[in-house]
């Protein structure tokens, strides 16, 4: 493990900038403003490079969800105030430590809605609305351009359908440049959850498949891509014997999807992929307020065997777990 970077506010959202370096925003409620840290990494070591003050004009609200767009920028979606009158995006741009906001782009007046932001393809964005009471059927997406801080028009979009008059909480993994995948759960009875695969058209958005599977899930996400097109998904049941984590294939425009895990203790875990080139991935069960659970799969966290030879430590070692038959 490398140093504890500790976070002043609750809320924070972490992006990518670029290679070894990477930006913490944060929203202090107090006097409404939003502040930023930026921090470069050399091995597991994060280093301050330098902060950011926004005050409170044009950018004042709690982040709710954020993405990297491209190279020292980011793109994130607030509450528009301390007591929310909607939703707004805000792009940054960085030069070194310094950041540079554009000028805030209302993208709901909805005070119950909350919006995820996703990176799609160069200088494209896509906002998809997350949670709100009494929602459409479908499930409303716009389409934005960017350049440099400043945002085109919006394309407005829908996918998919998770009932009337409900609640419904949604997950983007982008797949490939302009190909994402959408898990879009409905949060009130009866709940259920669809998996999309979706790709960019012009501005349009494109439904090449989708699936209605998990009838019993209540809740869940998706990690980013891995190596081979895999995405990994949760799928909380609330009963132990059958919450799981699904393995989902992308090859052009279909997905195949199979449960690579059954039987995990967790509870709404955030799921991580640990090693994109293997499929080793962790789910994170927060138990309770002083115990927290880990759960490996894709690697032996807890092994025991017979070297054949010398062992060094981190060096890779040959280990007999059988024993010889003729002995």
């Amino acid at each position: 493990t490398g140093n504890t970077v500790t976070f002043s506010q609750g809320g924070a959202r972490v992006a990518k900038l670029d290679t070894n370096k990477y930006v913490v925003v944060e929203y202090i409620s107090g006097p409404q403003v939003i502040f930023d840290s930026v921090y470069t990494v050399s091995g597991v070591t994060s280093t301050l490079l330098g902060t950011n003050n926004y005050g409170s004009s044009g950018v004042s609200g709690a982040p709710n969800s954020i993405t990297s767009a491209g190279t020292d920028r980011i793109v994130y979606i607030r509450r528009d105030g301390f007591t929310p009158t909607g939703s707004k995006m805000v792009a940054i741009t960085y030069s070194g430590a310094t950041g540079s906001t554009g000028s805030p782009v209302t993208i709901d007046a909805n005070t119950s809605s909350i919006y995820v932001v996703s990176y799609l393809d160069t200088d494209t964005i896509m906002t998809v609305q997350n949670t709100t009471t009494g929602a459409s059927t479908s499930i409303p997406c716009n389409v934005y351009t960017v350049t440099g801080n400043s945002f085109g028009s919006g394309t407005g979009t829908s996918i998919g359908t998770v009932g009337s008059n409900s609640s419904r909480s949604v997950g983007v993994s982008v797949v490939s440049p302009g190909v994402f995948l959408l898990r879009a759960q409905r949060t009130t009875s009866p709940v259920f959850s669809n998996l999309y695969l979706c790709h960019l058209s012009g501005a349009s958005i494109v439904t090449d498949q989708t699936s209605a599977t998990d009838a019993d899930a209540v809740s869940g996400n998706l990690t980013p891509i891995g190596v081979g097109g895999k995405v990994y998904e949760t799928c909380y049941t609330g009963v132990t014997a059958t919450n799981r984590i699904n393995e989902i294939t992308v090859s052009g425009t279909t997905f195949t999807k199979k449960v690579a895990s059954i039987g995990i203790t967790f509870e709404n875990a955030p799921l991580i992929l640990l090693d994109s080139t293997n499929g080793y991935y962790y789910a994170t069960n927060f138990k309770s307020s002083t115990e927290i659970s880990t759960n490996i799969q894709g690697m032996s966290n807890n092994f025991i065997g017979i070297a054949q030879s010398t062992v060094s430590r981190g060096a890779p070692v040959t280990v007999l777990i059988k024993g010889v038959d003729t002995n």
